[in-house]
């Protein structure tokens, strides 16, 4: 017989949250192994003795994960499904018949809670997975990824600088010399640059033509990525515009400060710069990051490991034999010349340069450049490489996809970075719960698999569990009376 739901509405309800969330679910095994009671001691200065009771900041940082969570972005939709989510409101510790906060509260809340403390949360979920035995420390992974940022290029307008009327007028005329005959000639139209525009909408944000495509107006987020299990290490946020490479030695060092230790990096070409080889080598660092190609490499001409350093002349070989010498020091770098007489005569010339003579630049990091090019070539590189492209490449794309980092939630840099530590920490909750179910299930099997023993001692079970369940291990359980 077919049947027929007909909806009934009841006076009262009788039951808990507890019965009716699963025991699998996300947010009850994050509010059984995450303890947040510490962020009312750490924003208790910013609020007043007296007055009306706020919304718990326990609760406001709980909200902020499950948005990040789930990839909410609006904060009207995400207490919106708070109200109609019965684990949300049993991880945030809302009776049914309670009301949610208003979304303004939650608004003021963050602002007033501030970067320092979604820090401290990204620092403790780092610790949890520190202490989980999920960070091997060694070696970091490090890459950027570009952000679009909450503005349009419609907004660019040129940026004003206070100068005054007869200087600014001389500058225009030494900047753009107008030849004779040419002053009312047509007017070339320039590119937009962050030096000279910036965006009245976000004015933290910066101009990226990444891949030669179209500027697009963004910000970019760094990430330091443990090998062992992905677990993020370390997080920086720059407008789009800032080299990659001015941003590796303060994530190295953040990492460092949180106790990590760091003994390789590897990273792209765009963090390539002979002041972080040099850097890098100076602190015992093992640096795999694949060098910048020259104006010769890229030409198809001979490069400067083709040359042979005589070290008792302090000159150069050249592949043809002629020898190149010290003509200029500036800035500590060397340029070593050959002659023009061998130049000309010279089989090799096309393949050599396409000046009058060949020239060498040699820099002051040259010892680390050298050091660098080396250890490419050694097999731990490629392994280097193939982390970085699993590490935070992976990472990137995951949380693009599943937590709404393809575009910034709000605007400036600060809120920027908010927003990038808030996806890294839920992202590290991830992996941390993952492997702690694993450790339940661990446990759980050894207790089966052993006889009972006193409550002492099925406490050990958790620890012994976790070893057994580390990367590379395997447990292997006898049946009672068999022969070892």
């Amino acid at each position: 017989m077919q049947g027929r739901k007909a909806p009934q509405q009841e006076l009262f309800y009788y039951g808990s949250l507890d019965d009716l969330v699963p025991p699998d679910d996300l947010y009850r095994r994050l509010d059984q192994l995450v303890d947040l009671t510490w962020v009312r001691r750490e924003t208790r200065a910013l609020y007043s003795c007296t007055g009306r009771p706020s919304i718990d900041p326990v609760v406001i940082a709980k909200l902020l994960l499950i948005a990040y969570f789930e990839g909410i972005a609006s904060e009207r939709k995400l207490l919106r499904q708070v109200q109609v989510n019965l684990a949300f409101r049993r991880f945030l510790g809302y009776r049914l018949d309670e009301e949610v906060p208003d979304h303004s509260s939650l608004s003021r809340a963050r602002s007033r809670l501030g970067q320092p403390l979604f820090r401290k949360l990204f620092e403790y979920v780092l610790r949890l997975c520190l202490d989980a035995g999920l960070v091997g420390g060694e070696h970091q992974s490090i890459d950027s990824t570009f952000i679009q940022a909450n503005a349009s290029l419609a907004s660019l307008r040129p940026q004003l600088v206070p100068v005054a009327a007869q200087e600014f007028t001389e500058q225009v005329f030494r900047e753009n010399p107008v030849p004779d005959g040419e002053a009312g000639g047509r007017r070339r139209s320039g590119r937009r640059r962050n030096d000279t525009f910036v965006s009245r909408t976000d004015p933290d944000s910066g101009l990226d033509r990444r891949g030669g495509g179209k500027a697009r107006l963004g910000y970019l987020m760094h990430y330091g990525v443990d090998r062992l299990r992905q677990v993020i290490t370390g997080v920086r946020t720059t407008a789009a515009h800032i080299r990659d490479a001015g941003q590796l030695l303060p994530l190295v060092e953040q990492i460092r400060k949180r106790g990590i230790p760091v003994r390789s990096v590897a990273a792209d070409k765009g963090y390539s710069a002979g002041a972080v080889y040099q850097a890098l080598q100076d602190e015992g660092i093992a640096a795999f990051i694949p060098l910048q190609q020259r104006g010769s490499e890229r030409q198809g001409r001979f490069s400067q490991d083709r040359f042979t350093y005589d070290e008792r002349q302090d000159r150069y070989r050249c592949p043809n034999g002629a020898w190149l010498t010290m003509r200029q020091v500036h800035g500590g770098e060397r340029k070593y010349r050959a002659r023009v007489e061998d130049c000309r005569s010279c089989p090799l010339r096309q393949r050599c340069t396409t000046g009058r003579v060949r020239v060498l630049t040699i820099s002051r990091y040259h010892e680390a450049l050298v050091a660098a090019r080396q250890r490419l070539r050694t097999p731990a590189a490629r392994r280097a490489a193939i982390a970085r492209r699993t590490g935070p490449e992976r990472l990137f794309a995951e949380a693009k996809d599943c937590h709404g980092l393809r575009r910034a939630r709000y605007r400036g840099l600060a809120k920027m970075e908010q927003q990038a530590l808030l996806t890294a920490t839920v992202q590290n909750l991830k992996r941390y719960l993952q492997a702690e179910t694993r450790v339940a299930s661990g446990a759980l099997a050894l207790r089966a698999a052993l006889p009972p023993l006193r409550c002492t001692l099925l406490r050990s079970f958790r620890p012994l569990s976790r070893s057994f369940l580390r990367p590379g291990s395997r447990l292997t359980i006898q049946p009672t009376g068999t022969p070892m």
